[in-house]
């Protein structure tokens, strides 16, 4: 509705689709539609979400914790927990100081 965009979920491929139509007005709308989708199935909430579509300056960028250090079991666990941290305060922090928003999935 804010892109104007047609978008549809192909079952048979488990997809989402999107494409531009008359209405469409922003360049870039294709772009910023699949950046919406991408956040929302990395975990982020549809507040954040929407966010990408109505700010410029915003990127979303994902990784793997064992991209980073080859780790395995319970090493993974606790470099992951150390990210969180108690209660997630070390990971409210971080955003806190860096204007992000982090999500810690598995």
């Amino acid at each position: 509705e804010y892109l104007k965009l047609q978008v549809r979920f192909n079952t048979r491929t488990r997809c989402v689709e999107m494409k531009t139509s008359h209405h469409t007005e922003d360049s870039g709308a294709l772009q910023k539609g699949a950046d919406f989708v991408a956040a929302f199935m990395l975990g982020f909430e549809v507040q954040d979400a929407v966010a990408l579509l109505r700010l410029d300056d915003l990127y979303i960028e994902s990784f793997q914790v064992t991209d980073v250090k080859l780790l395995r079991g319970d090493h993974l666990s606790r470099a992951v927990g150390r990210i969180a941290g108690q209660d997630g305060k070390t990971r409210f922090a971080i955003e806190n100081a860096t204007r992000t928003r982090i999500v810690i999935a598995d």
